[in-house]
């Protein structure tokens, strides 16, 4: 038992040792659904991003960042979808059903839609204290559980500071 609880641990090392010097993402917690982790720039090795994400049965990430100029994003990626690149987005979030927030969001790839400035759209403040999200646009009409998203968003509010 002990030799497996080792190796785990070795394996772990390892895999956050490579992380760390190729500028990829570091996994600093899991809690509930939620896994938060910060990505250092690789020439710069400054933090350059911190998050949390969570997915779901149908496949679909739902990653909320802060970047380190302090503005925060949504990202949603699922690796069915097929978005036509840099495709604008005019969507309609609903936070507990209220209130109807008008939204742009935008794919960053075939797979993902980002939607950008979540302070200043009031945004990050409903999912912070919401319990689920619906995001609906043409041939966009999804919802999605926010359960625990109030300690991992904290968390990542603390992250440049800690």
């Amino acid at each position: 038992m002990y030799q497996r609880l080792f190796a785990a641990v070795l394996f772990i090392g390892i895999l956050h040792t490579l992380a760390n010097a190729s500028g990829e993402s570091t996994i600093l917690f899991v809690d509930g659904r939620w896994t938060g982790g910060s990505e250092i720039g690789p020439s710069s090795r400054r933090l350059e991003e911190c998050w949390v994400r969570t997915t779901f049965s149908d496949s679909t990430t739902i990653t909320l960042a802060k970047r380190s100029d302090g503005i925060w994003h949504l990202r949603l990626s699922n690796p069915g979808w097929r978005l036509p690149l840099s495709h604008l987005y005019d969507m309609v979030a609903l936070v507990d059903f209220y209130p109807r927030l008008h939204i742009a969001g935008q794919a960053k790839s075939p797979m993902s839609l980002e939607i950008a400035n979540l302070d200043q759209i009031s945004l990050l403040g409903l999912i912070e204290n919401g319990h689920s999200i619906g995001l609906m646009s043409d041939g966009f009409n999804v919802k999605y559980d926010l359960e625990g998203s109030a300690k991992a968003i904290e968390k990542v509010r603390h992250c440049f500071t800690d």
